[in-house]
C-alpha cells in the first residue's frame, strides 16, 4: 500500500502531462529545474468528489481508497497546501514531499516513512536520507502561498518547449517527401520558428484545477523569462478610467477587455506568425495600425441564430480622429486578406469578407463588409451557410459595431449616454451561456429530438496579466452543469427510450437498436416485441421509501469513512443523513459512536437517546449507550443500560455481565 500511494504522489505529474511526456532527464536537484505540483485542502476536494458522485450512485464513495492510503484527510492542514518537487534522474522519478498538518497522523507517517517535523510531515521518494535543506525551504515557502486552484501542476516551460520542438522536427521531417499542398515541410519548418521562438521566452507552464461546491475551473498559467519581450507584454493592465464601465452588451456571448498596451502583443504576434500568413496570402502587417490606434478596451456581444450572427460591440481609440480611419483599415485589410486567400472559401468556419455598401445614420458615416461562413449540420453529411454583416461608424473615439443598420442606431443611441468607471476585473472577460448556444443547436437539429427546455449554464472565460506572467481560467456553475445534464440525461444510454450517439439522438426504432434476429430471442419472425415471462423492472419506490435509501447509503458512506477518513470525515456524512431524516434511529446512532472517538461523551449519549427514542426496543442501542456510558465514567448509569440491553436480547452485554460475575 506504501508503494502504490507514493508512486500515485509521484506520478501525479507525469499523468498530467502524459501525451507530451515533458521531463527532462536531469541528473541533480536543481530547483529551478523541478516540477511542482500542489494541492490545496484535499479533504474538500475529497468531499465534493464524494458528494458529486453519491449523486449519481448513492452510497459511493470514490476517494475512500485514496484517503485509505493516506491514513485519512481530515489531518491535513486545509490553509496550507501539500506540495511536491518531482525531477527526472534517469528513468527515476525523484519525489520530495510537504504535508501540513492540523494534528500528527501515526498512520500516515508509518505508511511513508514520512520524516516529522514540528506542523509538517516531509517525504522523499525513493528513501534516500533527510530532506536536502533548501529544498525542504522551498517546499515550506510553496506550501504557505495563497492557493488560487484545488490542484496547481507547474513545470519548467524548457522541457515542455524542447520535447515540442523536438516533435514537432521529427513530423516535419518524416513530411518533408510528401506533398503539402500550397505549404512544402520547409515552409511549414520556418513558419513554426516564430512561435517556437516565443515559447523559448517562457520560463514555467502550469496547469491548474479549481473544485469547489459553486466553481469548476480549468486554469493556465505562463512565466516569462524576465527581460524577453514576452515579459514586457505581460504586464498589468493599465489603472485608471474605463469609459466602457458600464456598457452591457446584449448576447448569449459577451466579450469585455479593459485598457491594455495592444501594441506588444501585436508586435510579437507579427513576428511569429508573420511569416505563416504571408505564406497564406494574409499580410499582418495590415493589421499593425489599426491595432497601434487602439486603447485596448472594448466590449462587444454575439448572438447565435439560424441562419445568421448577431452582433454588438464599442472599441475604444487614442484619438478621436483616428476611428474613421481604423474602420477603412480594418475593412480593407479583411477584404484584401480574403481575396489574396481563395482556400479560405472552402475551410469549414472561415469567413470570406467582401465590401458592402455605406449608408449613414444620424449624421454619422457607416460603412460595412459582410461575409458567409460554411459550416457542418452536426449528425448529418449536410452543410449550412451563415451570414455575417457587419456595420461600423466612427463616434469621437469610439468604434460602434453592429450587425445592421437597425442595431447600429441603438447601439449608436447607447453611446450617447455612456458613463465612464473605474477600469477593474481581469484584463479579458468572456461570458458565454451554453445553455442559450444548445437552444440554438436544438432549433437547428434536423432530426427535432433535442430538448427544447433547456436551462441557463454560464460559462466564464477570464485572462489575467502582471509581472511577465499570464493566467487564463474557464468557470463553471456545476450546479448549473447538473442543471443542464439532467434535461440530457433521458437522451444518454439507458434513460427512458433514448440514447445518445455521438451527436445524434438514436431512438429504439433507429435501425441501430434493432436487435440481429436469432433463435430463442424475444424478437419474433413478426419483428413484434414478445414480452419477457419474467419482468425485471425494478417497482417503483414511494417518496418515504426513497428517503430512507438516501439516509442509508449516507450511514453506509459515514461508516465506510470512519474506518478509513476518521470519525470527523464519518461526521459529515451523518448530519448530512439526519437533515434529510432527523428522526433515523440508525444515523443518530452512528453519530453518537463517531462523538464518542472524539471523546465528546454528552453529544454521544444526546445522540444514542435520540436513537432508542425513534427505535426504544433495539438493544444493540442501548448496549452501545451502556458502552459510552462507561467511557464517560458513568459507572451506576452503565451498569443499569447493560442490565436492560441483556433483557433485551444483546449478547454482548450479556457477556459483558458475564465476564463481570466472574471476576473475583
Amino acid at each position: 500500500m506504501k508503494t502504490r500511494f507514493l508512486l500515485a504522489w509521484s506520478f501525479a505529474l507525469a499523468l498530467i502531462f502524459a501525451a507530451g511526456g515533458v521531463f527532462p532527464a536531469w541528473c541533480q536537484p536543481n530547483l529551478e529545474d523541478m516540477a511542482i505540483v500542489r494541492i490545496n485542502d484535499i479533504n474538500e476536494v475529497f468531499d465534493i468528489i464524494d458528494e458529486w458522485a453519491a449523486e449519481a450512485n448513492p452510497g459511493q464513495a470514490v476517494t475512500l481508497p485514496a484517503r485509505a492510503m493516506m491514513g485519512g484527510t481530515d489531518w491535513i492542514d486545509p490553509n496550507r497546501s501539500a506540495v511536491a518537487m518531482v525531477y527526472m534522474e534517469g528513468e527515476t522519478p525523484i519525489v520530495y514531499g510537504f504535508i501540513p498538518f492540523l494534528r500528527p497522523s501515526q498512520s500516515f507517517q508509518q505508511l511513508t516513512q514520512a520524516q516529522a517535523g514540528s506542523d509538517h510531515y516531509r517525504i522523499v521518494y525513493p528513501p534516500m536520507g533527510p530532506m536536502p535543506g533548501d529544498v525542504a525551504a522551498a517546499l515550506e515557502k510553496e506550501s504557505a502561498k495563497k492557493a488560487k486552484d484545488s490542484l496547481f501542476v507547474e513545470i519548467p516551460a524548457s522541457a515542455y518547449v524542447a520535447q515540442m520542438e523536438a516533435g514537432l522536427n521529427s513530423a516535419l521531417s518524416q513530411a518533408s517527401a510528401q506533398s503539402q499542398g500550397e505549404l512544402s515541410a520547409q515552409d511549414m519548418r520556418l513558419m513554426s520558428k516564430g512561435l517556437m521562438d516565443v515559447m523559448k521566452q517562457l520560463k514555467t507552464l502550469g496547469i491548474g484545477l479549481t473544485l469547489t461546491r459553486s466553481k469548476a475551473a480549468l486554469s493556465f498559467e505562463g512565466t516569462a523569462m524576465p527581460g524577453t519581450r514576452l515579459a514586457q507584454a505581460m504586464v498589468p493592465p493599465l489603472e485608471g478610467e474605463a469609459k466602457l464601465a458600464n456598457y452591457k452588451p446584449t448576447g448569449e456571448i459577451t466579450y469585455r477587455s479593459r485598457p491594455y498596451d495592444v501594441s506588444a502583443f501585436a508586435d510579437i504576434l507579427t513576428e511569429s506568425l508573420g511569416p505563416f500568413y504571408k505564406k497564406m496570402g494574409i499580410n499582418m502587417t495590415c493589421f499593425e495600425v489599426p491595432m497601434q490606434e487602439m486603447t485596448g478596451e472594448y466590449v462587444a456581444g454575439m448572438t447565435l441564430r439560424k441562419d445568421d450572427i448577431v452582433l454588438e460591440g464599442i472599441w475604444c481609440v487614442k484619438n478621436p480622429g483616428a476611428a474613421s480611419i481604423l474602420i477603412d483599415q480594418l475593412i480593407q485589410c479583411s477584404v484584401d486578406m480574403s481575396a489574396n486567400s481563395p482556400q479560405l472559401a472552402n475551410t469549414p468556419g472561415m469567413a470570406v469578407w467582401k465590401r458592402a455598401l455605406d449608408s449613414k445614420i444620424s449624421d454619422l458615416e457607416v460603412k460595412g463588409m459582410t461575409a458567409e461562413i460554411t459550416e457542418p449540420v452536426p449528425g448529418t453529411n449536410k452543410t449550412r451557410t451563415m451570414a455575417i454583416d457587419v456595420r461600423m461608424a466612427a463616434k469621437d473615439d469610439l468604434v460602434l459595431v453592429a450587425s445592421s443598420d437597425v442595431n447600429l442606431r441603438r447601439l449608436i443611441a447607447k453611446a450617447k449616454s455612456l458613463r465612464p468607471g473605474k477600469a477593474a476585473g481581469p484584463l479579458f472577460t468572456m461570458d458565454m451561456d451554453l445553455g442559450e448556444i444548445m437552444k440554438m443547436a436544438a432549433e437547428n437539429d434536423p432530426s427535432g429530438k433535442m430538448p427544447r427546455n433547456i436551462p441557463p449554464a454560464k460559462m466564464r472565460m477570464t485572462i489575467d496579466a502582471g509581472k511577465g506572467m499570464m493566467r487564463a481560467e474557464m468557470a463553471l456553475d456545476p450546479n448549473e452543469i447538473k442543471s443542464l445534464a439532467s434535461v440530457f440525461q433521458g437522451m444518454a444510454p439507458g434513460g427512458p427510450g433514448r440514447a445518445m450517439q455521438g451527436d445524434v439522438v438514436m431512438q429504439p426504432d433507429d435501425e441501430m437498436f434493432q436487435p440481429e434476429a436469432s433463435e430463442g430471442g424475444q424478437y419474433q419472425e413478426t419483428g413484434e416485441y414478445a414480452e419477457p415471462e419474467t419482468d425485471y423492472a425494478e417497482p417503483e419506490l414511494t417518496p418515504e421509501e426513497l428517503l430512507a435509501r438516501e439516509v442509508a447509503a449516507l450511514v453506509e458512506k459515514g461508516n465506510l469513512s470512519a474506518m478509513y477518513g476518521g470519525p470527523n470525515a464519518a461526521l459529515k456524512s451523518y448530519k448530512k443523513a439526519l437533515e434529510l431524516n432527523p428522526e433515523s434511529p440508525a444515523a443518530h446512532f452512528a453519530a453518537a459512536l463517531a462523538y464518542a472517538e472524539l471523546k465528546d461523551y454528552s453529544l454521544a449519549l444526546k445522540h444514542t437517546d435520540k436513537s432508542l427514542e425513534y427505535s426504544p426496543d433495539n438493544p444493540v442501542y442501548t448496549y452501545g449507550k451502556a458502552r459510552i456510558l462507561l467511557l464517560a465514567g458513568e459507572e451506576d448509569a452503565a451498569m443499569e443500560a447493560f442490565v436492560t440491553a441483556a433483557n433485551s436480547g444483546s449478547e454482548d452485554a450479556q457477556n459483558y455481565l458475564d465476564h463481570l460475575s466472574m471476576e473475583p
